[in-house]
Formats: C-alpha cells, sequence, structure tokens
C-alpha cells in the first residue's frame, strides 16, 4: 500500500522510494540513509549533545581547499563547543559521483582527551580517508594539539561485505545514547540489527487511523500530518474505503456495508491543529454494529472467505476479441481490488511428513530456520537442533532439561523466606494496559502478510500455544510493575515453552504446568504464589477481548525487536504471524481456552516436582536448628 510519491523524511532528510528498498532489499547503506540515522540518533538520542557531521558534510569537509573553507561552510555550528564530535566517513575519492565509494566508518573526536579516534569494521580500510579528514577538521573541532596522530580502535568487525553502515549505525547509537566514546570499543555484539532500523525508518512515513461509529454512520481519523491537501481523494460504498492523499494511501474492508460516496450524504474535514482527516461515512443499515474495529490488519488485508472451487481453472479457448466487455461478471464484494501480495517462500527439500513431525513456528509450520542460523543467532532458544527432535518429544526433552536446572535453594528461599518486594509483586492489583495504542496500530498497518501453504495444527492448539506466550509476558509485566525493560525480551522468551523449546501441548493444564515450571526454574523469582496468580492474569486477559490479546502481542513483536540478541527472529517464526491469527480465529476457540484455565486448578504436586515435601524437608531442617540455637536450660 505505498503511493508512487511515498517518502520518510526526519529534520532535513527525505527518504524516497528507491533509498527505502535498500533497506527491503537488504543492501549496502548509501549516505542518504545513514545521514537520515546519523540525524535521529544526534536530535533524538543525544539531545544534541553529540555533533554529527553527515555523510555530504563529512565529504565537503574532507575535499575542501582548506581551513578558510571548511570555517565558510561549517564555522556557525560552533562544534568546537561541543564535548563530542562525530564524522560518518566515506572512502570515495570523486565527489562528483553520488554514492561512490566502498565502505564507511566513524571517526571520533572527544575533548576529554582530545584526540580523534576511528572505528572501523573492516580492519582499518577506510584509515587514509578518516586520516585525511582530521587534518581537515583539527581547527573546526578545536584540537588544542594539532600534532596527535589519529588512534585506530579495535572493534567489532562485519563478515561480510555490505554491513559496514550496520557497524557505523551501531557504533553511533552507542556513542549518542551516553555521550562516551568508549562505549564503542566495549561493545561485543551489534544491538540494532538491520530489520531494527528499517522500523525505525519506516515509522516516520507512517500514519495512523482510528475508526469509531454512531448507529448511523462510520467516523474514520486519519493522522496525515504531511499529507498533500491538493491531490486528497478519497472513495467509499459497498465494503471498500479507500483514502489518498500523498505520500499516504489506505484502503479498509468492511465486513458491513457503508453507502455509496456518490449519495452525497459523507463528510470529511481537515483538522489542522491535529494534523488529522476526520471521515464520516453512512451506513447503509442504520443501527448496524460493524465488528471488529479494531482488527487493523484485518481491515487492511481481509482473508477472504473460504470456497471449494478450485484455485486455477482451465477455461475453454475463447478469442478475446468475442467477448463481450458486458458479459464479464464484477465482483459484487469488490474483491477484485483485493490482490495477495506473498512472499515467496525459500525452497524447502523436506517433505510434508518431515514437517509435520518436526515443525516449529507458528502452527508448526516451519523448519530449517533455527539450522541455518544457528551460527549467528546463538542460544535465543533452548532447544538446540529442533530439526532433530520430533515434536511429540520436546515436552520430555524439555521437562528433563528444567528438572536439571530447577535451584531448590533459590525455589526454598523464594517461598520460605520471601522479600517484602516478592509479597507485594504477588498481591499487586492486575494493572496491564490492555487498549490498542498509536504504535500498536503503526505496527499492524505495516505488518506484511505471509503465506502458510499447510497448517496441520488446529485452532485449538494453536491458541494453546498461545497461553504459555502470554503467561510469559504477563509474569514479566507483573514482576517488573506493569512495565518492560531491558530484561523483557529474555523473559518473554525464556519462560515461553512454545518460544523456547517448540513444543506442542495435548491440553491447556499441560501447558499451564510446563510455564510454571519454568517459571520456578529461571527468572529472578521463583515463587508458586506468584506463578498461580501470572495464570489468573492470562485468564484476565483472554476474558477482555480480542483486542487486548492483539495488543500483548504487538507488545512482544516490540519487545522482540528492541531487546537485541536477535530475538526478532521469534517475531518471524511465531508473533507476526499470531498477529495475524488472533484477528480472525473464531470466538468459541477462545472461550474453549479460557473454559478450561479456569477449570483446570493446578496444585503444587501438578507440577511433579515434589515441592511439598521439598518445603517440608526444609522446615523441619529449620525447627531443628532452631532448636539447636536455644539455650540449655
Amino acid at each position: 500500500n505505498v503511493h508512487p510519491n511515498y517518502k520518510v523524511s526526519f529534520e532535513s532528510v527525505v527518504l524516497y522510494i528507491p533509498d527505502l528498498m535498500i533497506l527491503e532489499n537488504n543492501e549496502w547503506f548509501n549516505d542518504k540513509i545513514l545521514s537520515f540515522i546519523g540525524e535521529y540518533l544526534m536530535i533524538r538520542i543525544a539531545d544534541r549533545k553529540v555533533h554529527v557531521f553527515l555523510p555530504p558534510e563529512t565529504e565537503m569537509i574532507r575535499h575542501a581547499k582548506g581551513e578558510e573553507e571548511v570555517e565558510m561552510y561549517f564555522g556557525m555550528l560552533e562544534v568546537h563547543l561541543k564535548p563530542v564530535v562525530a564524522f560518518i566517513v566515506n572512502n570515495n575519492e570523486d565527489v562528483t559521483r553520488a554514492n561512490g565509494g566502498s565502505h564507511w566508518s566513524l571517526l571520533v573526536f572527544d575533548r576529554k582527551t582530545d584526540d580523534f579516534y576511528h572505528f572501523d569494521s573492516a580492519n582499518n580500510y577506510n584509515h587514509a580517508a578518516a586520516e585525511a579528514l582530521m587534518e581537515k577538521s583539527r581547527w573546526l573541532v578545536g584540537q588544542e594539539d594539532g600534532t596527535r596522530k589519529l588512534i585506530a580502535v579495535k572493534c567489532l568487525q562485519q563478515e561480510n561485505g555490505k554491513d559496514c553502515g550496520v557497524y557505523v549505525a551501531n557504533f553511533l547509537h552507542a556513542l549518542c545514547e551516553h555521550q562516551n566514546v568508549e562505549d564503542i570499543g566495549k561493545m561485543e555484539r551489534i544491538v540494532l540489527p538491520r530489520q531494527a532500523w528499517r522500523d525505525l525508518i519506516l515509522s516516520f512515513g507512517t500514519f495512523v487511523f482510528w475508526i469509531t461509529q454512531d448507529d448511523t454512520s462510520l467516523l474514520i481519523r486519519i493522522r496525515a500530518p504531511h499529507g498533500n491537501l491538493a491531490e486528497l481523494d478519497y472513495d467509499h460504498g459497498g465494503f471498500m474505503f479507500v483514502f489518498t492523499c500523498p505520500p499516504y494511501f489506505l484502503r479498509l474492508q468492511f465486513k458491513q456495508m457503508v453507502e455509496e460516496y456518490g449519495s452525497g450524504n459523507g463528510k470529511v474535514e481537515w483538522k489542522s491543529e491535529e494534523g488529522e482527516f476526520h471521515i464520516r461515512i453512512p451506513k447503509v443499515h442504520k443501527n448496524e454494529q460493524f465488528t471488529n474495529l479494531d482488527m487493523i490488519t484485518e481491515l487492511l488485508n481481509p482473508t477472504l472467505e473460504p470456497h471449494g472451487r478450485a484455485m486455477v481453472e482451465e477455461l475453454e479457448d475463447v478469442d478475446s476479441e468475442d467477448v463481450d466487455p458486458e458479459d464479464v461478471e464484477e465482483d459484487p464484494e469488490g474483491n477484485e481490488f483485493l490482490i495477495d501480495q506473498e512472499v515467496p517462500e525459500p525452497e524447502c527439500p523436506q517433505t510434508d511428513d518431515f514437517l509435520k513431525n518436526h515443525g516449529y513456528g507458528f502452527g508448526w509450520t516451519k523448519i530449517g530456520v533455527i539450522e541455518r542460523l544457528r551460527a549467528e543467532i546463538g542460544k535465543i532458544v533452548d532447544i538446540q537442533n529442533p530439526e532433530d527432535v520430533e515434536i511429540e518429544k520436546r515436552v520430555e526433552e524439555m521437562s528433563k532439561v528444567d528438572l536439571e536446572a530447577f535451584d531448590e535453594g533459590r525455589y526454598l528461599a523464594d517461598t520460605l523466606e520471601p522479600e517484602q518486594d516478592l509479597l507485594s509483586i504477588i498481591a499487586s492489583p492486575f494493572s496491564l494496559p490492555l487498549d490498542l495504542t498509536d504504535e500498536d496500530r503503526v505496527r499492524l498497518k505495516d505488518l506484511r502478510k505471509t503465506k502458510i501453504q499447510k497448517i496441520w495444527a488446529s485452532d485449538l492448539e494453536i491458541a494453546t500455544s498461545l497461553v504459555d506466550i502470554l503467561y510469559a509476558y504477563c509474569y514479566d509485566q507483573r514482576v517488573n510493575q506493569w512495565e518492560t525493560n531491558c530484561e523483557s525480551g529474555w523473559t518473554c522468551s525464556k519462560l515461553s515453552p512454545s518460544l523456547s523449546y517448540f513444543v506442542k501441548f495435548g491440553s491447556v493444564k499441560a501447558c499451564l504446568i510446563s510455564s510454571i515450571r519454568r517459571s520456578l526454574t529461571y527468572p529472578l523469582y521463583r515463587n508458586f504464589s506468584l506463578s498461580s496468580q501470572i495464570i489468573n492474569d492470562v485468564c484476565h486477559v483472554i476474558k477482555s477481548d480480542r483486542t487486548a490479546l492483539l495488543h500483548i502481542l504487538c507488545d512482544i513483536h516490540r519487545i522482540f525487536i528492541e531487546s537485541g540478541e536477535f530475538r526478532y527472529i521469534l517475531n518471524d517464526l511465531f508473533i507476526t504471524d499470531y498477529i495475524f491469527w488472533i484477528q480472525s480465529v473464531p470466538e468459541d476457540v477462545l472461550k474453549t481456552i479460557l473454559k478450561e484455565m479456569e477449570t483446570e486448578g493446578i496444585q503444587k504436586e501438578d507440577v511433579g516436582w515434589d515441592l511439598e515435601i521439598l518445603e517440608t524437608e526444609a522446615r523441619i531442617i529449620a525447627v531443628a536448628l532452631d532448636s539447636d540455637d536455644e539455650p540449655d536450660h
């Protein structure tokens, strides 16, 4: 849904579709993308405490004839007053050639040490270019000792020929976050991969919309602050609504009918202060309640009604000249506009039987991903070789691993002598926000749906796995006072059996028992009462409505992108598909899951680790020790 003139802008930097395609196609970052990132980090992250010279400016300095020319162009910036000055360096020697050069690096001046530092992810490949830039910049940044040499700092090294821009962006992010040059050299991994930069940049080109209704009409609010009002156009009728105002485009498909635009009963207003269009559309049937108006993805990319027709039908040979245009039947529901846009699935040599028995991810429909990426992603999941472990054996294997990792001392400490903080966490009333946020709406609008060829799992089995994902999220929220933190990505992925071990449960009770076991084994607080309270939290979420589940899935999606450690891959495997699925799954499935959760009370003996015996023995030992300490009379 991108208009040909679509663009993304931040401050003085504007990216157009050719620039954005670099992000989509995992290509070498050009100067405009790094300019966008540099401007963003300087203003939003460093709050201008670090000055960042963008690639075009850096090239002007490096190829200037002398200090006078540099002063003429950049003296008014007064960077000699800044504690840290950064330069995005390219090795382009032809200033007349756009996007020239072959490598990016980062040059930093630190006023605290009066030194220039060079961070190069390709074994100091850009040393000559950085040195020349330093010589032209000494007076500009106000270096006191103009004879000091360039310091090449040992830093993270790229593993291919196109990621230098990603490394520079991460170096610059580390610098801007705390204004500490030493932080760059201490980096052990790339925190923000390509996907994170893509999502960040595209967020500046997105717009948000809301839909409310009364008995007679819908009100669609579209926040489009940079829209070209002269080119505003919109249409509605039947089940469809279409809005264009370059660079924005929006198409919605409702489940109930609205009046045609030509009826003249609609209305549009431009609210300049909010940067919003308010468009009112009359309903065909008054007093009819439109459903799923918060299911953003389903409105944008509706699931067509299933049918028994062959997907491809062989037609008799007919000369197109013999066909009368009036005889061509139009689709009364407007589905001719709903062309599927699919990302081709990579070739997979595995048979359906192998996938059915060894698959993982949403609906256990994926294979080969972990095996292919293991060297890069490390241990973001606990199951090491999922392609070698059959689905039906994973629960048993996970249970053995969890039992081996279970620390009786930690459990007893949190059970018999819980800290006041833990008791407060358990007693805390449910305070999790469950409404869709503006950030959720943007995320839902931008997510792209890929076709899953075949799903053997039932909706009930898929929903059961969702329970342990919700359990892990609710645990993280409760222990962190209903907020996320830097450990949220680890907690959500580690405590969920589905995300960490790719299991499939035969019942909701089995799912809850495994979730409790992991909550008693791995996180900071290991207390059965806390684990039981989390079950109540999950019930509360499912009871709320489908919108609450959608918000939580969007928040998990955000957490996995922002938490690093390549956890965004879990979005590709699970969360994105769950976001689409939850918007259209039958309500009876969720009711069945909730009923099982409410009727299957989990007791300590269900966990199977003799917890009550452990506690009793610990109490007996404690009493005996207390008796030994008593003075003899």
